[in-house]
């Protein structure tokens, strides 16, 4: 092979063959019809399709939008082409480099230059100028980018305007709610603070409205009159109509009905005042009525439920009795107090409402809580010959009867009897000690009883022959239907004496 058809060989290796005015194929490094197109950067291996420049990217990079961009780019970056550099930033928010800085200085929602910070649109609030990195006039909110003291809102509290634009340097009247008033008028746009009304809110309510307010326009109260008073602007009194109302309701300036009146009488249902129910102790609820406390037997709400028959008193709410009529006990007063009760001087029951004890004591020859147990029949008898004993543990008041002795459980056989029969080798010395002491112990209670009726019959004579006329009919009624008689006297031959002194009614 000579010299020349080498490099012709080679020149066929390398060249790229047209078909129809297309390369067949491209260089590594270009791509299109003609292969006069560059691959994009970070294509691996520096090769691309053919027909449109696509390619697969290097490691950390992704094929998007034409071109290879890293995975993962700054924080407010859209795109970008390295670490250090971002073609877009996220939503044109930000300029810099890598989009570090948000444009504050310009209108939320608007664009500003990525390089230069220019604001495409208009500035933030308060700020003017090409880079809006100028404060607008004092009174401002906001202001054309152009010139500062044109104001296009005013700031809260200010109002002003000189021709056609806003100069916003005049104060809100501050009875404004929120200081709230036209930028353009200052007229109060929020309402006005309670007690004032007007356009400008320089003028005060009227009347005696509630809370002090009105409506901003026509005066009228907004929540109602103050006690005692009614009508659209509440100038007329509640007593012109009802003189014993204190608070009414109206419709406009036309009286309704009286809601409170004075004490002791409460709305009824025209609307007027009319006095508490006759039952009600101690008044009635000014508003709805309901008596505080009812007279002895009545209930409810307005005292006008009876009490149970034998009540003398009972719970307003329910039917309980707290108090029974005489001779009565238990929560619905139904049980009957004992016989042998003590009556006290008013017309209240003679026994506990709970537990039926008698309040005052009991009648003679009775005792015990309900007064149920008869005294010991053993127990020395008062002048009248009725026996004495204590209420709550049946003691004899005048002690025992000669031969017996008190005991805690009652009057006992006081005599000893000979208990030789029942001792073997009792000594005849003891048998007659024992008689020695006996009769000793006998003449000294003898002498004990002589002297403890003589000290008292003085003290017990008025109060026993009180008890025997109030108590001897009831007592010896139910005791017996058969003719009572008394020792009277005794005549001068031992012959004991009788009358006569009660006999049975129903015979």
């Amino acid at each position: 092979m000579t010299g020349g058809s080498t490099n012709r060989s080679l020149k066929a290796i390398n060249l790229t063959f047209v078909v129809h005015g297309r390369c067949q194929e491209c260089e590594e490094g270009r791509y299109g019809n003609l292969c006069n197109e560059t691959c994009g950067q970070h294509c691996l291996n520096n090769r691309c399709k053919q027909d449109d420049g696509s390619c697969t990217c290097e490691t950390d990079y992704k094929f998007k939008g034409g071109k290879c961009i890293l995975r993962t780019c700054p924080a407010n970056c859209s795109t970008c082409t390295s670490l250090d550099s971002c073609d877009t930033c996220v939503d044109r928010y930000y300029y810099g480099e890598t989009c570090e800085h948000e444009c504050i200085h310009c209108r939320k929602g608007t664009i500003c230059g990525k390089s230069d910070k220019y604001c495409w649109s208009a500035c933030a609030d308060g700020l003017t100028g090409d880079f809006c990195d100028s404060p607008c006039y004092a009174g401002c909110e906001t202001c054309k980018k152009k010139n500062a003291n044109i104001c296009s809102s005013c700031k809260t509290g200010r109002y002003g305007k000189n021709k056609q634009y806003l100069t916003c340097n005049n104060h809100c009247n501050n009875n404004c709610v929120n200081n709230s008033c036209n930028a353009w008028y200052g007229l109060c746009d929020k309402g006005c603070v309670n007690g004032y009304k007007g356009n400008n809110c320089s003028d005060t309510c009227t009347g005696h409205c509630l809370n002090k307010t009105c409506q901003q326009f026509n005066d009228a109260c907004v929540h109602g009159c103050d006690d005692g008073f009614y009508g659209r602007k509440c100038f007329y009194t509640c007593k012109r109509v009802e003189s014993n109302c204190l608070v009414c309701t109206s419709n406009g300036n036309i009286f309704s009905s009286c809601t409170r009146c004075i004490n002791g009488s409460y709305p009824g249902t025209s609307g007027k005042c009319v006095p508490c129910e006759p039952n009600c102790s101690g008044g009635c609820n000014s508003s709805g009525g309901v008596c505080y406390a009812c007279v002895d037997g009545y209930r409810g709400s307005f005292c006008n439920v009876s009490c149970a028959s034998n009540c003398k008193s009972c719970l307003q709410n329910n039917d309980e009795c707290n108090e029974c009529k005489e001779e009565f006990w238990g929560s619905d007063c139904l049980k009957k107090c004992s016989t042998n009760c003590k009556r006290g001087n008013d017309s209240i029951s003679s026994c506990d409402i709970i537990s039926g004890k008698c309040k005052h004591g009991c009648l003679s020859e009775s005792y015990g809580l309900q007064c149920s147990l008869s005294c010991d029949k053993h127990c020395l008898a008062s002048e009248g010959g009725f026996l004495q004993c204590n209420q709550m543990d049946g003691q004899c008041r005048l002690g025992c009867e000669n031969g017996y002795k008190q005991t805690d459980t009652g009057c006992i056989n006081g005599k000893v009897g000979d208990d030789s029969a029942g001792t073997s080798g009792a000594t005849v010395g003891d048998a007659v000690g024992g008689a020695i002491s006996l009769l000793a112990i006998a003449f000294v209670s003898g002498m004990f009883i002589f002297m403890l009726r003589r000290r008292r019959k003085d003290s017990i004579e008025a109060d026993a022959r009180a008890d025997e006329e109030a108590r001897t009919y009831e007592q010896l009624h139910e005791r017996t239907e058969q003719p009572i008689y008394q020792n009277q006297n005794v005549d001068d031959n031992g012959t004991d004496n009788y009358a006569v002194l009660f006999t049975d009614t129903n015979i």
